[in-house]
């Protein structure tokens, strides 16, 4: 069975919170699902009150569609998600 290390350490003090996602694939071109979770997350993030972080996991832009992905051109079609960020 292969070693995992560890690549990034988080400490959060007790009354933090902490919100987790990935494999998002949020595309250039925005979709109904891509559309939906962006609403979602965009909201959980609008909802969290006092101290905390996000935590994004991975897989959160598609980059292989097109084969040069940009995550700025993601976020301009999901940009409710965009402006939640910068809050």
């Amino acid at each position: 069975m292969p070693e995992y290390a560890a690549v990034a350490c988080l400490e959060v003090p007790l009354g933090y919170r902490v919100i987790v996602v990935s494999d998002l694939f949020l595309g250039a071109k925005r979709t109904d699902a891509s559309g939906a979770a962006s609403l979602a997350l965009a909201h959980v993030l609008r909802l969290a009150e006092g101290p905390g972080a996000l935590v994004i996991a991975g897989n959160t832009f598609d980059l292989l569609v097109p084969a040069d992905g940009d995550p700025a051109a993601a976020l301009g079609a999901h940009e409710e998600l965009c402006q939640a960020l910068g809050d």
